[in-house]
């Protein structure tokens, strides 16, 4: 038998307590006109009726593939757990309660076999509620074919607010990524991590719905949600809480500092970040500062013995410098604790 020359493409579908909406889901991806598929189910140990919608699919169809761990290991490692039973050459994510309309995962397809410096390729995207109704159109049209890696990191930061890693991605350059870290913003992170190994492609037309399903009072909500599902351990953590902004920045700074450029594009690149993120994220910025910077001059006045705790915050309070290098309070903290050193 003559092998299928067109690529594999693997939909993973990370699932936790999803039955409400998951037959949709699945029968909406399971319909793509391009039917070379194979479509991972990882269920993150539900308690509803998940685990019966996946097992039915699985029965019904070759190209459905159903995994279930037994204990509940959060949202971020079943993201990545399912990417690393994929086969397939092109790679999306689809949470089960999203939909897509018949001919994405082939017009989309159709870019990354023809442009081979193309990595992402997304599409428009439109917000819907509970019962499937638009609620809004998320405007996110980062295109960087044509442009060098600088600008490529750039666009992102600039540009993406997230719903792009509802794209079709080349799987060899996700192989080049961390995936999914434990960070509030890691999407955001790892779109940053793919932009650096090529460019992403849009679609400008309405091929993806992402549903809304949930609703945050505060950041601080959003934020300890985010953590909680992403490690069901989260509050046995030694990090403050109020670093989730400082580990986000740090993150970037981290992909920055990798990427292969002279010492000047590099130094521009920083600047822009730290203006970018100053202005976006002022006030979350200086209350993580404010917050670590009290606790720091307290444990260092108390008499305490160096800490881990304490050796953290030095390291938080140095991120913190390259936004606000006078903050007094700043200053002082990071005097207090010059003489800590790191753990052993």
């Amino acid at each position: 038998m003559t092998p299928d020359p067109t690529p594999l493409v693997t939909v993973g579908v990370p699932v936790y307590n999803s039955a409400r909406y998951l037959e949709a889901s699945l029968a909406n991806v399971l319909a793509q006109d391009y039917e070379r598929l194979e479509v991972i189910l990882c269920d993150n140990a539900s308690t509803d009726d998940t685990a019966a919608v996946c097992r039915e699919f699985e029965a019904r169809d070759p190209r459905v593939r159903y995994v279930r761990r037994r204990a509940n290991l959060g949202s971020r490692r079943n993201f990545n757990h399912v990417f690393e039973l994929a086969s397939g050459e092109y790679f999306m994510w689809s949470r089960g309660h999203d939909l897509l309309a018949p001919d994405f995962v082939s017009k989309a397809v159709e870019i990354l076999d023809t442009e081979d410096e193309v990595v992402l390729c997304h599409a428009r995207v439109t917000e819907i509620d509970t019962e499937g109704d638009p609620t809004r159109s998320i405007l996110e049209r980062i295109d960087t074919r044509g442009m060098p890696v600088d600008q490529r990191v750039r666009a992102v930061w600039h540009e993406v607010i997230g719903p792009a890693t509802c794209g079709l991605i080349r799987t060899s350059a996700m192989d080049r990524t961390e995936l999914y870290r434990e960070l509030a913003g890691c999407d955001i992170v790892f779109l940053l991590e793919l932009a650096v190994h090529g460019t992403f492609a849009y679609i400008d037309e309405p091929l993806v719905r992402i549903r809304l399903v949930r609703s945050e009072a505060s950041e601080d909500d959003s934020v300890l949600r985010t953590y909680r599902q992403m490690n069901p351990f989260w509050e046995d953590r030694r990090r403050p809480f109020d670093a989730h902004i400082l580990e986000f920045c740090q993150e970037h700074l981290r992909v920055i500092e990798e990427l292969h450029v002279d010492a000047a594009t590099r130094l521009e690149l920083e600047r822009d970040f730290v203006d970018v993120f100053r202005k976006r994220y002022e006030g979350s910025i200086l209350r993580a500062a404010e917050s670590i910077a009290e606790r720091a001059i307290q444990h260092v006045e108390s008499g305490a013995e160096p800490s881990y705790e304490a050796w953290r915050a030095l390291w938080y309070l140095d991120v913190i410098a390259m936004f606000f290098p006078d903050n007094e309070d700043m200053v002082r903290a990071r005097e207090l604790l010059s003489g800590v050193s790191a753990p052993v």
